[in-house]
């Protein structure tokens, strides 16, 4: 859609991580992460569902697997409900993985 875009500044470190897991998938969360919080106001927690990710290709199993790696690496913490999108946290102060 016109006029949407990426707001930033994103800490080079925390992309980099993102962009270190394996696959597609997690990086391209990520990212959604990172677009819905500056969509919100820079807002540190966001619902990531499944529309929101399909635009950036990602299905919902795929997504479920990203969120773990993400979670996984101290990029986000992620507070699961049945029935309901997942919130995610960002986590600023993760720790690095070389």
């Amino acid at each position: 859609m016109p006029g949407q875009f990426l707001k930033g500044p994103i800490p080079l470190d925390w992309l980099s991580a993102a962009a270190r897991l394996p696959g597609k998938a997690p990086l391209a969360v990520a990212l959604a992460i990172r677009f819905e919080s500056g969509r919100r106001g820079d807002a540190e927690s966001v619902k990531v569902t499944n529309p929101l990710v399909a635009r950036l290709g990602v299905s919902r199993k795929s997504k479920y697997a990203a969120l773990s790696a993400l979670e996984g690496a101290g990029l986000i913490r992620v507070s699961r409900q049945p029935k309901k999108s997942a919130v995610v946290t960002i986590l600023s102060n993760q720790q690095s993985h070389p």
